[in-house]
């Protein structure tokens, strides 16, 4: 319990670190945005600053998506389509920008416009007419990737669709006279193959496979009987079919895939392919049972072994590195409890594993969505964000779940049993990046009901009844250090 003049202290300094915020905030909206959008802008800042912690909390974050979020009811605040996101700098002025790509929801054909936020000053302004018009179109996409496909350091954008609609490439066209051009699609240039038959994709991943600097896309193919593609860049930003030359049958056969990634995962500096069959307990007979299954890249770009690193009931995966080793872990979600894969891969050797399971996570157990990885606390190590949602099965009734790692590659969730209002109920995506650029992870979470956008408080920052407490404050030391 703090003394009467410790507490003063504190409240002085609290005070003070206030007003440094907001003056800071202020100065660098007020050449931007007319009054009231700024004293708003400011209150937000002000009750992130004073929020109040829970006792035992390991992050805060705090809801401004009311003076964050700047769009349409349809595509901001009220969004209730399926939602996939990206984040990247797409105009290169060091703020992250979001990409959403939305559908009817779960396995139900309808298209919907996609919405481009881009980040004015950590405020998520919508401006798909004006800086990307083909995001006008409806569209059935499911999954979306930020990827400089032609190597003129500017990202461009990428997208996945299911029910029969065709991959797009919004080209960044880079800037005129210090003003970013935007986003452009053109259906006639013929970047992606038309595909016969119209995909049913639920995943795309951009990685260079070949080793020749360019990168190259691999698609997910859902159910039909076009099976997975991979698609070459011929190093301008134009893709070859080249699935049937570089994979064998066996490889790109796909029932229910919902996951694919690009990335080494044995340090020879060829990049391999991870992929997810979610066929569940009963996948249909003669088909690939559902298994997390990797592709060896032979050092040439082209693929001849396959492993089954995990066979019980994936149904997303997602790579970081958990334990700090330099190796790509990968965590699974399963329609049971998730897993940790940790990679204890030798350099040059076959992809190997070993599975540990996540621990006091009740938002877990059962079927869960997308993964995001980053960390949330800034003490080192990588966290995870599951989504709740299952695309495939409708229901909203749930909660995200942010898992904590444990600082040796494991995870489990300290607020288990207990809610947060960050927490939020029927999530489909989720994007992480400092969108207003204060030092602190923000979670933007796309939900059944609408986009929330929840900004990070430093644990410095964070109140325990009323007072600074060194408990929490001491919550950025990597664990083993607190």
């Amino acid at each position: 319990m703090p003394t009467v003049t410790s507490a003063l202290l504190i409240l002085f300094a609290t005070t003070l670190r206030i007003r440094l915020r907001l003056q800071a905030c202020i100065s660098s909206q007020s050449g931007l945005m007319p009054a009231p959008h700024r004293l708003l802008l400011a209150w937000a800042v002000l009750s992130t600053s004073m929020a109040t912690a829970q006792a035992g909390d390991w992050i805060n974050l705090v809801d401004e998506s009311a003076v964050r979020i700047v769009a349409s009811a349809a595509l901001g605040r009220n969004d209730n389509a399926e939602k996939d996101f990206a984040v990247g700098d797409l105009n290169n002025d060091g703020w992250p920008d979001l990409v959403s790509v939305r559908k009817v929801p779960f396995s139900t054909p309808g298209g919907r416009p996609n919405a481009l936020f881009m980040n004015d000053n950590g405020v998520m302004v919508e401006r798909s007419a004006e800086l990307a018009p083909g995001f006008t179109d409806a569209t059935d996409d499911r999954d979306v990737v930020l990827a400089d496909i032609n190597n003129d350091g500017w990202l461009d954008v990428v997208t996945a669709p299911t029910f029969d609609d065709q991959p797009r490439v919004y080209v960044n066209l880079g800037e005129t006279n210090g003003v970013w051009q935007g986003l452009f699609y053109d259906a006639a240039d013929n970047r992606i193959p038309a595909f016969v038959p119209g995909p049913r994709f639920c995943a795309v991943a951009a990685g260079d496979i070949t080793g020749n600097g360019a990168l190259d896309l691999y698609f997910a193919d859902y159910v039909n009987m076009l099976e997975d593609r991979l698609l070459i860049n011929d190093g301008n930003g134009f893709f070859n079919d080249e699935t049937a030359l570089r994979l064998t049958p066996e490889m790109n056969e796909s029932v229910f895939g919902t996951s694919a990634l690009i990335l080494d995962l044995n340090a020879d500096g060829w990049n391999d392919i991870v992929k997810v069959n979610s066929s569940g307990s009963a996948p249909p007979v003669d088909s690939t049972p559902p298994a997390v299954r990797v592709f060896s890249n032979a050092g040439n770009g082209f693929f001849e072994d396959l492993t089954l690193v995990y066979t019980e009931q994936p149904y997303m995966a997602a790579s970081g590195d958990f334990n700090n080793d330099s190796r790509p872990d990968l965590y699974i979600v399963d329609d049971a409890q998730d897993v940790i894969l940790q990679n204890t891969s030798s350099a040059g050797g076959t992809p190997q594993f070993s599975e540990t399971g996540v621990t006091a996570s009740n938002e877990t157990a059962g079927f869960g969505g997308n993964i995001t990885v980053a960390d949330i606390n800034r003490d080192g190590f990588q966290d995870v964000l599951v989504s709740d949602v299952d695309t495939d099965i409708a229901g909203c009734d749930r909660h995200l779940a942010i898992l904590r790692n444990n600082g040796k590659g494991g995870f489990s969730d300290p607020l288990n049993g207990q809610t947060r209002a960050w927490q939020t109920m029927g999530t489909f995506d989720t994007a992480v990046a400092d969108f207003n650029r204060d030092g602190v992870a923000d979670v933007w979470a796309g939900t059944c009901s609408g986009n929330w956008l929840f900004m990070g408080v430093a644990t410095e920052l964070l109140l325990v009844d009323g007072f600074e407490d060194a408990a929490v404050t001491d919550s950025t030391q990597p664990a083993g250090q607190r």
